[in-house]
């Protein structure tokens, strides 16, 4: 009996044309069982094992090393299953067939409950051809790390002086080099997000060497057409190596790179932190470029050479998210501009400008506060937990306050309120003159509603609201803002009269007995007698009804407010 493990017709037809293809055939499930009762060499025509006893996801699988078309694949049974013999294997992809079909020697595998605990570790080799278009999809829930491959991995370890780093996966060994850092945008190119935060760390002498020469930390961003970044040296040490960040060209992207001139083959680059690129061009991103080769005294890459220059910074910093990075300048200045962000504690030494924002704890609450006072206005040392400085504790009809809630954009935003005292970021809507140089947003938000030197929102009190027509002709004419007096649709009341048809059989009132009635209760009120007239005498009916001085629908009061 031979024993091996071959493709299947099916499988071997899925491999050629993934290969063919570019593709890829995803083995997802690996399938023991016990051959029907009897070993089996195996044909290639086979679609499922004669008789499946388990099956589990596979937990490993890589080329193997120095046969480059061979793929070797691990698969684990775990000890607490078992109770069969082990005679066939078979590896099925996503889509269910049989790809690849081996047999085995005939083997009993025990359970757990038969005293014999130990995990059973296949590993099969199969000769792809193509083995580039093998792998396998993995549930990190169930992957079985075995004792050879942790062995492996702490040897590994041990024997790796920067282990602790937490490098991003690559250590170079180099004499002058570029690190790419983030793509910069080039004539009409709009970028995707890519960004690096985090240390490099420069070292001299050999593999053992654990000491740094240069540190740097980089904060390095771009998105859309905008590009940003910064670098500045925390630390060095004797013979410092030379960094600088520069432009350059790379296989036809422009990128944002960091130069080191080392001038020693032994020295060595290590980088820990986060990093992303989201462009589908050709990826170099952190990636150890020799620059210049000292053996032979010639260039490495041209297109390099030929592009590189200083990375300039622009005048004003960019935008990236909702943070203002800045490309130069030591640690202290980058502190100094980072301090000049949105949001932060009040610093009674900063400058505001109108529409900065800081918090204050005011109560036990932290709130944000919007510098209020007015388009090209500054202020210093007005501390907005002070009410005086604030809407609330404001008494000069001619200048504006200088600090208010931060609300958003939500100026001149009407709205029901539940008091007649409004919040401290608007006003209550009661026909009241404003001074424009105190409600200067509300003023310029509402430009046709300003009158000299006031605002006046309109008489809203007591009133119920109609939305405006704008052209639909339920209420056509209407202007915006307008008043509309009250009325009833015009519609007419019919008595019947003693002058009617003979014969109709209705009841009617004869002629002779209309007449003017005398004391008649024009005005109703609740609880009220209304009085009508009957065969010439005044007669009390019953009280009934709701009576007022207007015609009104049931309804609830509330206050409004508008944002200022």
């Amino acid at each position: 009996m031979n024993y091996s493990t071959i493709p299947t017709v099916v499988g071997a037809a899925k491999l050629r044309n993934a290969s063919l293809l570019g593709q890829k055939v995803d083995i997802t499930r690996v399938a023991f069982g016990d051959g029907d009762g009897a070993e089996y060499e195996p044909t290639g025509q086979e679609t499922a094992l004669k008789k499946q006893v388990y099956e589990c996801p596979p937990n490993r699988i890589e080329e193997e090393a120095g046969a480059p078309t061979w793929i070797e694949l691990e698969a684990v049974i775990p000890h607490n299953v078992g109770g069969w013999y082990l005679r066939e294997v078979g590896c099925f992809d996503d889509d269910g067939d049989l790809i690849f079909i081996g047999n085995l020697p005939s083997s009993f595998k025990p359970s757990g409950e038969a005293g014999v605990i130990k995990d059973l570790v296949f590993e099969m080799v199969y000769d792809a051809v193509a083995a580039d278009v093998v792998q396998i999809k993995i549930d990190p829930n169930v992957v079985i790390a075995t004792r050879k491959y942790v062995n492996d991995i702490n040897e590994l370890h041990q024997s790796d002086n920067f282990a602790h780093e937490k490098p991003c996966g690559w250590k170079g060994v180099y004499e002058n080099a570029v690190i790419p850092l983030v793509p910069k945008p080039m004539a009409g190119q709009k970028l995707n997000r890519s960004e690096v935060n985090g240390r490099l760390k420069f070292r001299r002498g050999g593999a053992t060497s654990s000491l740094y020469n240069t540190v740097v930390d980089l904060v390095c961003a771009s998105s859309y057409s905008d590009t940003q970044a910064y670098s500045f040296v925390l630390q060095q040490k004797l013979n410092t190596i030379v960094t600088k960040l520069v432009t350059f060209d790379l296989d036809g992207q422009t990128w944002i790179g960091l130069v080191a001139y080392a001038g020693n083959p032994e020295a060595r680059i290590s980088f820990h932190g986060s990093f992303e690129n989201n462009n589908s061009f050709t990826n170099h991103q952190l990636k150890v470029i020799p620059y210049y080769n000292n053996q032979t005294s010639t260039v490495l890459n041209a297109e390099i050479n030929d592009s590189m220059a200083d990375y300039v910074s622009p005048d004003e910093p960019l935008l990236f998210g909702l943070h203002k990075i800045y490309h130069e300048g030591n640690l202290s200045q980058v502190l100094a501009r980072l301090e000049g962000g949105q949001g932060l504690p009040w610093d009674a030494n900063r400058v505001y400008k109108t529409g900065e924002i800081c918090t204050v704890e005011i109560n036990g609450e932290v709130i944000p506060m919007q510098m209020y006072a007015g388009p090209n206005l500054t202020c210093k040392g007005k501390n907005p937990a002070n009410s005086a400085n604030r809407h609330e504790g404001w008494t000069d009809n001619t200048l504006p306050f200088w600090w208010i809630p931060y609300t958003g954009d939500q100026v001149g935003m009407p709205f029901f309120w539940l008091d007649s005292t409004p919040p401290e970021w608007a006003v209550m809507e009661i026909n009241v003159d404003l001074p424009t140089a105190v409600y200067w947003r509300l003023a310029r938000r509402y430009p046709h509603l300003v009158s000299g030197g006031t605002i006046n929102t309109g008489e809203i009190r007591g009133e119920f609201l109609r939305v405006l027509d704008q052209g639909r002709g339920v209420n056509p004419s209407r202007q915006i803002n307008t008043f509309e007096n009250h009325s009833l649709q015009h519609h007419n009341h019919l008595l019947p009269t003693g002058s009617g048809a003979s014969g109709s059989g209705l009841w009617g009132v004869n002629d002779q007995y209309w007449m003017q009635a005398d004391g008649v209760n024009w005005s109703p009120t609740t609880g009220s007698i209304a009085i009508s007239g009957h065969y010439g005498q005044d007669v009390s009916l019953s009280p009934g009804g709701s009576w007022s001085a207007e015609t009104r629908p049931r309804n609830v009061s509330r206050a409004m407010a508008i944002v200022i």
